[in-house]
């Protein structure tokens, strides 16, 4: 009975990692799409919720490929904040032509500097840019921004 359950667990785990390295392969784009393309924007969600009155949230999924070095504007993220607006969650993973992960970073990984004027700066704007190896390289970007006020 525990070759059985263990072989099942083996087999759902095995069959997990490959759906989940095929679903960004940089083959699985159709043609038409990449020609004279420099990235291709293959998944875009954005979800925002009106808490009350002042409070709101916005979500955003997203999921690049970058086809060549003219595309490369696009594996970066900035995110700006202020008073009204922070940025509360980031996750960036960054996958190879294959599909198979590379890297990963989250909030805590992207660089902050100040970026507001007057006497008392409070906006600030969080980034990372990536250099990546090979090309294609598929970035997903997921980030959630809390308003308030």
């Amino acid at each position: 009975m525990k070759k059985i359950i263990f072989t099942q667990i083996l087999l759902l785990s095995v069959l997990g990692n490959y759906a989940q390295n095929k679903l960004y392969d940089a083959s699985s784009i159709p043609e038409e799409m990449k020609k004279n393309a420099n990235s291709v924007i293959r998944e875009e969600r954005i979800e925002f919720e009106v808490r009350s009155v002042n409070k709101a949230s916005y979500k955003m999924h997203k999921v690049v490929t970058v086809l060549d070095e003219n595309g490369k504007d696009e594996l970066e993220f900035h995110e700006f904040t202020d008073q009204f607006r922070s940025l509360e969650s980031a996750a960036i993973q960054l996958f190879n032509s294959k599909g198979y992960g590379l890297q990963k970073y989250k909030r805590s990984d992207l660089s902050k500097q100040i970026a507001g004027e007057g006497l008392v700066p409070d906006d600030k704007v969080y980034f990372i840019k990536f250099p990546p190896q090979n090309y294609p390289v598929t970035m997903v970007i997921d980030y959630e921004i809390k308003y308030t006020g």
